[in-house]
């Protein structure tokens, strides 16, 4: 049994090291091991999640916040320093969610005793506490399962900035603006449990230790040991930063975005344009259908719209023409 303290804040290099010690773990004799991590500022979204959706890209985007899509499931998230992130990897026969959540609970229950608060698994893969304001959530949860071993992601919010995290998780369109086939986050008030990060680290380590009955190893990695880790397979680093995974792996939606005389109804797979219906009282029919097969296999980033605007064709309606390109990058591509 081994726990892994990871020092780096990269929200890439830690998901990258989450899979390398996840596909190598080994069979005999078991292990089980517990990763505690944490992030600078970022947005972690669910393996099946559309962004456009889950969170303010442009607002991000100007404040340096990360976006982030993770292996596993369920919903968006907000990670700074003031969260942490424990990781659980166990072979699927072991594999108990229950058995995770009271390890968690048991510590959320130490930290808080003093403060008269109690924690307790809502049901929904979170964990909430009771306040004199009603229950608030405190943690979070995503699993991923392989053929024969499962890993389960917590979050632990012990003092983020909760108004950062409302900014951010507010999203410019909501779901009558587009249809999607993603999975939408379930919205939850949220609260910090304001303990020592130490403190409950070492509480998580030994409740972890009791309920195995088991002495576990600790391994501290700082960024530098990480990278060297992953230098031979530094792909699931590549994979995680690109482009491809982040936005391009978002499942099928559909939005009609209007502005001046536009009106653009588009279906969007994959990050790249799939079908696009123009309208526009001012321009010939003809140009709008050439236009519509135009943008048509067109991704959904600033380099692709303008190469695609290059066209000799949108130059017949040079004016009208930088008007869709415009609504289309401040949609999709903010500055």
């Amino acid at each position: 049994m081994e726990v892994h303290l990871l020092h780096s804040t990269n929200i890439f290099i830690n998901l990258a090291m989450e899979q390398s010690l996840f596909l190598s773990m080994r069979r005999r004799p078991a292990q089980r091991l517990l990763l505690i991590w944490k992030n600078d500022p970022c947005v972690v979204m669910g393996r099946f999640q559309n962004p456009w959706l889950e969170c303010d890209l442009e607002k991000m985007r100007s404040h340096n916040v990360g976006l982030a899509r993770r292996q596993s499931g369920g919903g968006t998230v907000y990670h700074d320093r003031g969260n942490l992130n424990a990781s659980f990897l166990d072979w699927n026969e072991n594999y108990s969610k229950e058995s995770i959540n009271h390890i968690l609970i048991e510590t959320l229950n130490q930290a808080l005793k003093e403060r008269g608060l109690t924690a307790f698994a809502s049901g929904r893969s979170d964990i909430q506490i009771e306040t004199a304001q009603g229950n608030r959530k405190v943690s979070g949860a995503a699993f991923k399962k392989k053929k024969d071993r499962s890993f389960h992601h917590a979050t632990m919010l012990l003092n983020s900035q909760l108004d950062l995290l409302n900014q951010y998780l507010t999203p410019k369109y909501d779901q009558e603006q587009m249809s999607t086939k993603a999975i939408a986050s379930v919205r939850a008030n949220v609260a910090n449990i304001q303990v020592c990060e130490n403190d409950f680290k070492s509480s998580l380590i030994k409740n972890f230790e009791n309920f195995h009955k088991q002495k576990a190893q600790i391994f501290e990695w700082d960024e530098a040991r990480i990278l060297k880790r992953l230098e031979g397979r530094r792909d699931y680093y590549h994979h995680l930063i690109s482009w491809e995974w982040i936005y391009g792996e978002t499942p099928l939606f559909e939005t009609c975005l209007q502005e001046a005389d536009w009106s653009a109804r588009l279906k969007v797979k994959k990050g790249v344009i799939k079908e696009a219906l123009l309208e526009h009282e001012g321009l010939h029919p003809s140009f709008l259908q050439e236009m519509s097969v135009l943008l048509e296999k067109t991704k959904l980033t600033k380099a692709s719209l303008k190469e695609c605007f290059k066209n000799s064709l949108a130059k017949s309606y040079e004016k009208e023409a930088g008007l869709l390109e415009k609504m289309l990058t401040q949609a999709f591509t903010p500055l």
